[in-house]
Parts: structure tokens; sequence; C-alpha cells
């Protein structure tokens, strides 16, 4: 069921089905990389004391090589886009089939060198420029 008013998902990939049906070819457009805004806290919950990006990649890394081993990583699309040491948030690139797996990775990690820590994904956009913005929900002007 569900014609233009029901608005259930369905719909989209059915008309998709008839155009194809119709002989009209039918092109969808993947979102190849979403980017994750990231930071490290330490056992305080305060941010952790990574000062360097490379640093901070190293943890990010522990994460991914942790939760899929060395083989399962490897096939992984992680890149440290940016590093901001002030408020040491990075931005994470990865690819939009396994964001899922690398944010689960993230959220599991609980120590990097012995040091107890956890990587915090603070957004999520499939645009970097999205993640550039300021949040609204923590903008005091936008109240």
């Amino acid at each position: 069921g569900g014609g233009a008013a029901g608005g259930s998902g369905g719909d989209a990939a059915g008309a998709s089905l008839h155009a194809a049906a119709r002989g009209r070819e039918v092109r969808t457009f993947a979102q190849p990389d979403v980017f994750l805004s990231v930071t490290i806290d330490g056992a305080d919950g305060k941010p952790a004391e990574v000062d360097d990006a490379m640093a901070f990649k190293a943890v990010l890394f522990t994460a991914v090589r942790s939760m899929f081993g060395a083989v399962g990583s490897a096939g992984l699309a992680v890149d440290l886009v940016t590093f901001d040491p002030t408020t040491r948030v990075g931005i994470v690139r990865t690819e939009a089939e396994t964001a899922s797996h690398v944010h689960g990775a993230f959220a599991l990690l609980g120590a990097h060198e012995g040091k107890r820590c956890r990587i915090r994904v603070l957004r999520s956009s499939g645009s970097l420029m999205t993640l550039a913005a300021p949040d609204i929900d923590d903008d005091a002007d936008w109240r």
C-alpha cells in the first residue's frame, strides 16, 4: 500500500521498480563518505591529553584494530581529516557502508596504552561542511 499520501519508505523503492519495468534507466547515487566529529575522553571524563594529530590518530586506529584485527581493519577506510589541538576534536572520514562499524569500534574502546579512555562521536554527517558549521543546539543565539 501507501500511495503518495502514505509516505511509507517502500514507495520510493516501488517507484524505482516501476520505472525500471517501463524501460527507463534508474540511477541511484550512493553517499560515498561519512564524516565523524570525535573527541577522546580520559578516565575522568575530560578530554584526554592527546596534543597532536599523530597521537589522536593512533588512538583511533587502536580502536579499529582491537575490534576487527589487523586484517579486518585493513579493509576499513578511516582517515583523520583534521585535528584541533585546542578543542581536542578531530574529523574522521570513513566510507558510508562501514561507518556504523567504525562508530561501534570507537564506542567499544576502553583503553589505549594502558590508560582508560573512550572515543566519543560528537556528530556525524555526509558533508564536511555540516560539521564545520556550529551546532545550532549549542548556540544560545538560536534559542
